[in-house]
């Protein structure tokens, strides 16, 4: 009996197609660098504000709520959550 083989065109085709699909299902980090830089930078001002001892004491949770409040972006952080743009990244 013969051993049956894939033609080399079936076996160049399987091959591409599986490199193909490997570059289109990682995930690019080029993508998210900005927009993850600024999320970055509101947590990390949020993470100082709850960390600050001054703002722990409960006498000062309206200050502390208040300065939470400025450091988080409600409206930008909406506009990103439905994939709206600001009007300074249209293009």
């Amino acid at each position: 009996m013969t051993k049956r083989t894939a033609p080399k065109q079936s076996r160049c085709c399987s091959f591409s197609c599986g490199i193909l699909g490997i570059f289109l299902l990682t995930p690019s980090p080029l993508q998210a660098g900005a927009m993850t830089d600024q999320i970055r930078a509101a947590v990390e001002k949020v993470v100082a504000i709850l960390r600050d001892p001054y703002l722990k004491p409960d006498a000062r949770k309206n200050e502390r709520q208040t300065k939470l409040r400025q450091a988080i972006d409600y409206v930008c952080g909406g506009r990103r959550s439905i994939a709206l743009k600001n009007d300074d990244e249209q293009g």
